[in-house]
């Protein structure tokens, strides 16, 4: 008898947890889709902060089926379907992971593409010198640095012998963004210009010899959803104003703080018809182990820029794995005879 009262519990108690999983995913999803198709909103604005576990809230809703109609395996397959989710994102990190960007003896530029690289460095980072042995090392043109605090100040410094154009609000822990960079930069600035635009810092640079013409490069770091969604609605809101303020070819890089399914990311690409060449590429967390699950960090580029190759980097101490892209011209802009 009292094995049957056991296992008539344990029944019960699958099948409450499999109605809250199935509740919670049904009302997740139901969130994630109001974030698409709601006008503008105060909802649409919190419904956005559900959009980057678009893919988990899937698999876990998926799962509760299952267990629903399979409810004697309730639990071991709720279970393999967090499993599924949590491992799955990690694995796809993984898999789109380039352990060398570019061959340690590539040329610094190459003749037709402008490399970028964009990393969110991380205010916290325990183990500084591995980023800055990193960023030695990847031989991008342009790096787009956010969370480049006041205490990356002398890094940043000694970084000046491999990119020696530089600009950076480092020294206002507000604003740390930086911007480096192999090739001149003929007019930058790096500030907050007004509210509500997110801490910018931004770069015009000569990619003349590359056949790019002059390139703004502009790196950003957005509020939180989860912290205040009106707040990250109206900046990204912003960012489009300012892209669309912006001529000749444009590099948006940075950490977002949400990924390619929310609807204020969809709306700033609508917005500027710029393309997101990093895509669903998981990106957080990558500390202390590389298990990212979620894709916060972007480059966009303007339509008269192509991608070659893009992707995420490895590891490099940040909470946060780089996004990478090699980019060149829709049509080349050569320097002429005279030059």
């Amino acid at each position: 008898m009292r094995q049957v009262a056991s296992a008539t519990a344990f029944d019960r108690l699958q099948w409450l947890a499999t109605c809250v999983a199935l509740l919670a995913s049904a009302g997740s999803i139901s969130i994630i889709a109001a974030a698409h198709v709601l006008p503008p909103s105060r909802l649409a604005e919190v419904a956005d902060t559900f959009t980057p576990l678009t893919g988990h809230v899937l698999i876990g809703g998926l799962a509760a089926l299952l267990a629903l109609k399979w409810r004697r395996y309730a639990l071991p397959i709720m279970t393999a379907g967090v499993a599924i989710a949590l491992v799955g994102h990690a694995v796809l990190a993984q898999a789109e992971q380039t352990a060398a960007l570019w061959p340690s003896d590539a040329p610094a530029a190459s003749s037709d593409t402008l490399r970028v690289y964009a990393l969110n460095s991380w205010d916290s980072n325990p183990d500084l010198p591995r980023l800055e042995r990193a960023l030695q090392s990847v031989k991008a043109d342009v790096i787009v640095l956010t969370e480049a605090d006041p205490q990356k100040l002398a890094m940043l410094s000694r970084l000046q012998s491999s990119y020696p154009y530089q600009v950076s609000c480092a020294h206002q822990a507000w604003c740390a963004t930086a911007i480096l960079s192999r090739l001149p930069i003929v007019a930058s600035a790096a500030a907050r210009k007004e509210y509500p635009i997110p801490p910018i810092a931004w770069a015009r640079i000569d990619a003349t010899a590359l056949g790019l013409g002059v390139v703004t490069v502009v790196g950003t770091h957005v509020h939180r959803p989860t912290r205040d969604s009106w707040l990250h609605t109206r900046q990204m809101q912003a960012l489009a104003a300012l892209m669309l303020s912006t001529k000749g070819p444009v590099v948006l890089a940075g950490d977002f703080n949400t990924g390619s399914w929310s609807a204020s990311f969809r709306k700033l690409v609508a917005a500027t018809a710029m393309a997101d060449v990093a895509g669903l590429q998981p990106t957080w967390p990558a500390y202390p182990v590389p298990f990212a699950q979620v894709a916060l960090d972007h480059i966009l580029i303007s339509p008269d820029l192509v991608v070659r190759r893009s992707g995420i980097g490895p590891a490099t101490g940040s909470d946060h794995l780089p996004v990478f892209a090699e980019l060149t011209a829709t049509q080349p802009k050569r320097l002429s005879a005279k030059h």
